[in-house]
């Protein structure tokens, strides 16, 4: 994060686009966000607007006449200098012009039509890159003293790779004292585990720009391994090796410390203290150690994806392979192969073996998320793998025997599908060994201020962001809105909050707008839907909710996709369903 630029000049961006509809559109986005924008509307203006004024970032589109993106880039020259950053528009493009120009130091790509919050996002980072890099083209050289307080692992790395500087919480995590890393290599340091972060260097030293959020793994020289995040940074020297700046974070820890702060309120990864989830908790405490099969129902976004996960962590079979696979987002015609494998050349376009997801998934959880969306030709072939434990490849003989633990979610009621005759009831039963059901947001809005807590630590690290917490008029607000999407939205949402906020703490203000309109209730009338009035309860509702969404995003099926929680495909497939 860096300081409140409010009290100075607004930073300068150049838009270089030739067509003045688009170029028209992204000066009004930007301005509204409190940019000052310059425009050219050729590659040949842009050149000497550049040179004149030397904005902090260039808006570049590639596709133009006389002077493209990617022969500006080679005129002026960005390499030369890390204090810009050049963001690259385009609608069509080739491999090798992006390669090109991405080796000319372009720092991100946008393609046309530009969605405003992407573009926001990405020219807020941009600019916070060119202000990082300037400030590290000023220190180059930092101070033992300030480097050691700094909180977080962090290391100042010569170009031949020994640790100069570490700072102590840095210390902390390697699990070793200074005097063996303040001198010695980083390959000496994690061993085998240094290849990656060998590349991540190598890349940040060609590119001279920085790397952020990598998530590797390192091997300790005392016998641990630990999952660390790791950016990257290029420091100025008097070689060209000049050497890199390291901020690392051990993501166990981070988890164990969320975890803890959480303590009595969350379960693994699920949170919420209501009666409802607790009860989900007690349940899943008991039926992990099983071999049973567990049908896990609820509305979209409501974390049926996150219940498999624990039931899978707490089981034996912890050390195996969880395979997720959502149905709705499989083709028809390739449903089979994906499951079952095939061998080479049993089908056009089979040209060598592939293993299914259940082979995959021997001795570990194979995970069937929207399973009311299966086929029922393939419900059959599934029912005799859980049956016999045993299956053959699509185009072979051999029988190939499993050994997994089947766990299947759904946001359909699968009772009246059978009913309808479109799922097998004697899949049904063989899923429902043990059902669970998970509540929607609205039904334990009790839980809203925790999940609220837990996802702004979740997006405070995933974003580098240092958000506080949410407004009183915010979370009063949230508490009164209906959740459609439910914790899934709820996310979204706070993520959305994060990229438009104007300070530390997420305000009224900064609420996107459906989280205003239709669906949110006057204050001090709560909507709770009863478990009998489930959003998804027949088509007439479904299809309501669907053209509600649709309306709330100006028809956008992405976004609309994200807030009712389901796969675009899906969402496809029930617009043309619904005749929408």
């Amino acid at each position: 994060m860096f300081p409140d630029n409010s009290s100075r000049q607004p930073q300068t961006i150049l838009i270089i686009e030739d067509d003045g509809i688009s170029r028209q559109i992204l000066k009004v986005i930007l301005e509204e966000e409190g940019f000052r924008c310059l425009c050219a509307e050729n590659g040949q203006i842009g050149l000497d607007m550049w040179h004149e004024t030397q904005p902090d970032v260039v808006l570049l589109d590639l596709e133009m006449p006389q002077i493209d993106g990617l022969e500006w880039l080679e005129r002026v020259k960005l390499n030369e200098s890390l204090t810009h950053s050049v963001i690259l528009i385009t609608a069509h493009e080739s491999e090798e012009k992006l390669s090109a120009c991405f080796a000319l130091g372009i720092q991100t790509l946008l393609r046309k039509p530009v969605n405003r919050l992407e573009l926001i996002g990405v020219v807020t980072r941009a600019f916070q890159f060119t202000e990082m890099a300037r400030k590290l083209e000023q220190r180059n050289l930092l101070l033992e003293s300030t480097f050691s307080q700094i909180k977080g692992g962090l290391m100042r790395v010569a170009g031949d790779t020994a640790v100069e500087l570490i700072s102590k919480d840095g210390i902390h995590i390697l699990d070793a004292n200074p005097e063996s890393i303040i001198g010695r290599p980083l390959a000496q340091l994690l061993g085998k585990s240094f290849k990656p972060t060998q590349n991540v260097l190598t890349m940040v030293r060609k590119s001279g720009k920085p790397i952020y959020n990598r998530r590797l793994k390192w091997s300790l020289r005392s016998g641990r391994v630990i999952p660390v995040q790791l950016s990257a940074f290029p420091l100025l020297g008097p070689t060209p090796a000049g050497g890199w700046l390291l901020q690392f974070v051990d993501l166990q820890r981070e988890e164990r410390e969320q975890l803890q702060r959480f303590h009595g309120i969350s379960f693994g990864r699920l949170v919420g203290s209501s009666t409802q989830m607790k009860a989900v908790y007690r349940l899943i405490d008991r039926i992990a150690p099983t071999m049973s099969s567990v049908l896990i129902q609820g509305e979209s976004g409501t974390g049926k994806e996150l219940v498999a996960r624990e039931i899978h962590e707490r089981s034996n079979r912890a050390q195996g392979p969880f395979h997720a696979v959502n149905c709705a987002a499989i083709s028809p015609n390739l449903m089979e192969s994906e499951f079952f494998g095939h061998e080479a050349n049993a089908f056009t376009g089979a040209g060598k073996r592939k293993p299914g997801r259940l082979e995959l998934a021997h001795r570990g959880t194979l995970f069937l998320d929207e399973v009311g969306e299966l086929p029922l030709e393939l419900q059959g072939k599934l029912l005799r793998v859980l049956e016999e434990r045993a299956f053959e490849r699509v185009g072979g003989t051999n029988t190939i025997r499993v050994d997994l633990r089947l766990l299947a979610a759904t946001n359909r009621d699968l009772q009246e599908m059978v009913v309808a005759g479109t799922f097998r009831a004697d899949l049904y039963y063989r899923l429902q060994v043990v059902p669970i059901r998970l509540p929607p947001l609205r039904e334990r809005k009790e839980d809203l201020p925790l999940l609220v807590s837990w996802f702004i630590d979740e997006l405070n690290r995933k974003m580098n962001c240092r958000v506080k917490h949410v407004s009183h008029d915010a979370l009063n607000h949230m508490l009164h809105y209906h959740w459609p999407g439910n914790v899934r939205e709820l996310l979204n949402t706070l993520e959305c909050c994060f990229v438009m906020r104007r300070g530390d703490v997420i305000g009224l203000e900064d609420l996107p707008e459906f989280a205003e309109q239709p669906g949110a209730t006057t204050p001090g009338e709560v909507a709770i839907a009863t478990p009998t009035e489930p959003v998804f309860a027949t088509p007439t509702s479904e299809r309501e909710l669907i053209l509600q969404t649709l309306a709330k995003t100006n028809y956008k099926k992405g976004v609309a996709a994200r807030l009712l929680g389901i796969h675009p495909t899906t969402l496809s497939r029930k617009l043309k369903k619904y005749g929408i």
